[in-house]
């Protein structure tokens, strides 16, 4: 009999789930928010801010994980408003899909797929991150 060690975790692990390159939009602060959106002029990015995100704020990124109701949507940000600025954006949780609008308990968020759906690397504006 056999007895040689055998690691077979590489064949029992999950297949890679494929890095979305996503652009996400607050488009609107959502009817009825838990927390008010900034206004634009107050708004300290990189800063604990005490209101929400001002409408018109966007990031580029990585989603890490596809939009779902109940969820915190989640993006390894990389551009934010047009500067290299790498982190997380974490959103409240998810209340409405609705093709490209993203509604959570706070905003409205327009979401656009930029890579096709394929699994991409980093676009060149961020290599030097």
């Amino acid at each position: 009999m056999n007895m040689t060690p055998v690691d077979d975790r590489e064949s029992q692990a999950p297949p890679p789930v494929p890095r979305r390159w996503v652009r996400l939009t607050k488009i609107a602060q959502s009817v009825d928010p838990i927390v008010a959106a900034c206004p634009p002029d107050a708004f300290l990015p990189g800063e604990e801010n005490l209101l929400s995100l001002p409408v018109d704020y966007w990031i580029e990124g990585f989603l890490l994980a596809p939009p779902q109701i109940g969820k915190r949507l989640a993006v390894e940000r990389h551009v934010r408003n047009g500067v290299e600025a790498l982190g997380l954006l974490q959103t409240t949780p998810l209340v409405r899909i609705e093709s490209d609008r993203l509604e959570t308990w706070n905003s409205v968020y327009q979401i656009e797929y930029r890579d096709g759906g394929e699994v991409i690397g980093i676009p060149p504006i961020c290599e030097s991150l």
